[in-house]
């Protein structure tokens, strides 16, 4: 019996796409080692979370998207093993399908549709047995696509000497979580009633305090000749281009390829981004939108200067003329580059020394007046 419980099973269906992708924009890389096989076929191969929260790409030996990447989402604990028996007036196949946390496995119960004009219900009772006690306050049940959501259900449990406790009387219901009285115990019989063709694919009651944890693969075709490399840790602004061909249906079978993945490492190629060219990666960089190749952080506060706004005039550090007196207007009158509020020396010669120009027009009229008077005695 799996240990995993199947919460949630997702598909996220990418385009095919082929094109060359940016190999120096990815920090980590791990090769995905396919079995051999003469036609294409698609390979699952699982991955850790971190992979699947960041940007990723699979690519093949020319260097190329493969086609049609897919993911798959599990959310799961170490429950405690259970079987599942058919206490029903009909037989069931393949019973053990509502336990097996395979999201692409079901059993169809039997259903016998109108009679005199009536629609006829069918009532199935199943039998939860565990290997241990457990604490539950929550059923969970999940149903196939395109089955009716709606049905009703009741739920006891099943004392040591067969006595039924109910927990929930008859409650018309939809698929997902159930809500029960909290209570311990091993075993547990659910009686489900339903009223057109009905198909589950998993049931179980879902323990308390434990712990849970995501599970993650990923689908792509893989081709006969290929061999195939999987990039992430993409640097925040990277896209590869997309080309979209057709899409190759990834969720169509169960017979796929299990492909391992190799041990992870730093992508030699890969080349930090640095947003604002100051030649700091923007991982390591204090103020990633202005460029202060110096990092300086007069405050110590993890952000640099140039990305503050010291006196909260609405003008940034880095263009601020005077960055510790609010000056919104950012007067400048002598245009020295300081703001006039932090300017307690004026720039300009002549309105430094009011006495200049007198001196000056004195000078300038001197040496007129001489270069007359020569001309005039020539």
């Amino acid at each position: 019996m799996k240990k995993t419980l199947f919460t949630i099973a997702s598909f996220l269906l990418l385009p095919s796409l082929v094109g060359a992708i940016d190999n120096t924009s990815f920090g980590r890389i791990a090769d995905v080692f396919v079995p051999e096989y003469p036609v294409s076929r698609i390979a699952e191969v699982s991955v850790p979370e971190e992979i699947i929260s960041d940007s990723y790409v699979i690519i093949d030996t020319e260097g190329n998207l493969v086609h049609g990447e897919h993911r798959r989402q599990k959310m799961s604990n170490q429950e405690t093993s259970f079987v599942i028996t058919n206490k029903s007036e009909f037989e069931l196949t393949n019973i053990s399908a509502l336990g097996d946390n395979d999201p692409d496995t079901y059993v169809d119960f039997p259903y016998q549709g109108f009679q005199d004009r009536i629609k006829k219900s069918e009532t199935a009772v199943l039998r939860l047995v565990y290997d241990q006690s457990i604490r539950t306050d929550e059923f969970f049940l999940s149903l196939s696509r395109n089955i009716t959501d709606f049905y009703a259900v009741s739920i006891a449990a099943v004392g040591v000497d067969g006595t039924l406790t109910p927990l929930l009387s008859t409650k018309l219901a939809h698929a997902g979580v159930i809500k029960i009285p909290e209570t311990e115990a091993r075993e547990f019989e659910v009686t489900i009633e339903y009223i057109d063709v009905f198909r589950i694919n998993e049931l179980r009651f879902l323990e308390i305090n434990k712990e849970q944890k995501q599970n993650y693969t990923l689908r792509f075709l893989a081709e006969p000749t290929n061999s195939y490399k999987l990039y992430y840790d993409a640097t925040d602004d990277y896209r590869p281009s997309k080309n979209y061909l057709e899409t190759p249906r990834l969720w169509s079978t169960d017979d796929v390829l299990e492909a391992n993945l190799g041990q992870t490492a730093t992508n030699d190629l890969f080349l930090a981004n640095d947003s604002d060219k100051d030649g700091i990666p923007d991982m390591q960089d204090n103020c990633i939108s202005v460029a202060n190749p110096y990092q300086k952080d007069i405050d110590q506060n993890q952000i640099g200067d140039a990305c503050e706004d010291f006196d909260f005039d609405g003008v940034m550090n880095y263009i601020d003329n005077c960055p510790s007196n609010p000056n919104q207007n950012q007067r400048d009158r002598d245009a020295d580059g300081l703001g006039d509020i932090c300017d307690d020396q004026e720039s300009r010669l002549l309105a430094r020394y009011e006495w200049l120009p007198m001196v000056v027009l004195a000078i300038v009229t001197g040496i007129v007046g001489v270069l007359m008077v020569r001309v005039l005695k020539n």
